[in-house]
């Protein structure tokens, strides 16, 4: 509450220092053309000439506006911690929630989304809009495939696999001697085999083991990491071979 406070009551500064400067006749000849960068650009205080928009975390205020307006969508947080007329803000978002857009990325606010959509139309490209809050949703895709094995038999191995999907993937894991063997899912009644799952260690992703513990020659062959959802799926082999110990 009291943070909620400090904030308006900084705001309600910010409006008075910040109050609209004295516009005489507009000559829109005699502007300056503003050096934006990323070219964004808007109608100043007088509503003549064109001058550079600020965006997320830029400064902005100060007297007459000499440090910059923010772009639509965002506003001018004041500093409280400065005094005085040249008292300055950064701009935030008004719209600080993640969205999915058309163009199949996830923004982390609903205004990178729109300026994302200005530069794309900026370079010829397509207006990219809001398809829904959160992450975008797609079907899985193995980011870390299990790796190949080759041990001792009576040793302690195991493989992961690491699945990107929104929302998250069931993976299961599958089993077959060789390519022409029917896959059979895991653990099944093998009692060295176990199977375990956690979430991560990305955000929407998901890990899941195979650990064969005492590793026989019966455990040889192709294991299968297999990640499904709604949308889809995918998988990723690798084998496990067993090595004759030396005598």
């Amino acid at each position: 509450m009291a943070a909620k406070l400090v904030l308006a009551v900084a705001l309600l500064c910010l409006g008075g220092v910040l109050a609209k400067k004295e516009c005489g006749e507009c000559d829109r000849d005699a502007c300056a053309k503003p050096d934006c960068g990323v070219e964004i650009r808007m109608p100043d205080e007088c509503d003549c000439c064109e001058v550079c928009a600020r965006l997320e975390d830029q400064t902005c205020g100060g007297k007459d506006w000499s440090e910059g307006r923010c772009a639509s969508g965002y506003h001018c947080s004041v500093n409280p911690d400065e005094e005085g007329e040249e008292r300055r803000g950064k701009c935030y978002c008004k719209y600080p929630y993640r969205v999915c857009g058309s163009d199949g990325n996830d923004y982390t606010t609903y205004c990178n989304l729109r300026f994302a959509s200005w530069s794309s139309k900026n370079m010829g490209g397509s207006k990219i809009h809001k398809v829904h809050k959160g992450y975008c949703k797609f079907a899985p895709i193995i980011a870390t495939p299990p790796t190949p094995i080759r041990n001792t038999t009576g040793s302690s191995v195991f493989m992961s696999c690491e699945v990107r999907a929104h929302p998250t993937a069931r993976i299961t894991w599958k089993f077959r001697k060789d390519e022409d063997a029917e896959p059979v899912d895991l653990p099944g009644d093998a009692s060295n085999v176990a199977c375990s799952y956690r979430g991560g260690p990305e955000k929407n992703e998901v890990t899941g083991w195979v650990l064969i513990e005492p590793l026989q020659k019966e455990n040889v062959g192709i294991y299968e990491c297999y990640a499904e959802n709604e949308f889809g799926d995918d998988s990723s082999t690798a084998t496990v071979e067993v090595e004759e110990e030396e005598l």
